[in-house]
């Protein structure tokens, strides 16, 4: 059993990620030598400039195209998902679950960054899996830490309402260490993902963040170690 990378954007040809499946493929590899079994594809969903059943047959094909050319190659498993950002009203959409990942249950949900966070957004995110029971993984927490609501955002995670994911490079990167290293030693972090976008700009680091962890913070990477593994059997069972 190795990892699972739930979070990045190697689809080619669908957003800011991956340019051609030939980067793709190169992504794939990146991942692979990051120690990296499954690999799920979250292309953005922007529900402002997006209309959800042509973004679908868009994920749809290039995730095809995708599994098409890699069958015969020793390449991580895919899956497809989605990085969705909030928009109002979403936890009464009864479509979300088409966004979720590979058929589970499980949403990748991006929250506003350059717009404040407000107390309304926090309750929605609360009743997205209240109302609609979908669990929610908030991408890239630590983007959010200097808004004004992140200590309900930290609630949210701490009452189980949503779980963590952070991305590796912000482990690596000095900015962000200090806000993501208080993430994993308070054990908030479920998942640590790539973000992956591209080769040279946003590459896979995974295993440069592990290796940092590994000594001061073994308990809590084998933590989210064991929620990848268990992931990765709820989308063996799909």
């Amino acid at each position: 059993m190795g990892y699972v990378d739930i979070h990045s954007h190697i689809l080619p040809c669908i957003d800011d990620g991956a340019q051609s499946v030939e980067e793709s493929i190169a992504l794939l590899e990146q991942e692979k030598a990051n120690g990296v079994t499954s690999v799920i594809c979250t292309p953005h969903f922007y529900p402002e400039v997006d209309e959800l059943e042509a973004h679908l047959e868009k994920c749809a094909a290039a995730f095809k195209t995708l599994k098409a050319e890699i069958q015969h190659k020793e390449l991580p498993n895919l899956y497809l998902g989605h990085e969705v950002q909030y928009f109002t009203g979403i936890s009464k959409c009864q479509t979300l679950d088409k966004l979720c990942i590979s058929g589970t249950n499980v949403l990748l949900l991006e929250l506003p960054f350059l717009t404040p966070i407000t107390s309304s957004i926090i309750n929605e995110v609360k009743s997205i899996y209240h109302d609609l029971g979908i669990n929610v993984i908030l991408a890239h927490v630590e983007r959010y830490a200097k808004d004004r609501h992140y200590k309900d955002i930290i609630k949210l995670i701490k009452a189980g309402d949503a779980s963590a994911q952070i991305n590796a490079d912000s482990i690596i990167s000095p900015i962000t260490q200090k806000v993501t290293l208080k993430l994993i030693k308070g054990g908030l972090v479920s998942y640590i993902a790539s973000d992956a976008h591209s080769l040279s700009q946003r590459p896979v680091l995974l295993n440069k963040a592990f290796i940092l962890l590994k000594d001061k913070y073994y308990p809590q990477l084998t933590r989210c170690k064991k929620l990848s593994s268990k992931l990765e059997d709820m989308l063996e069972g799909v």
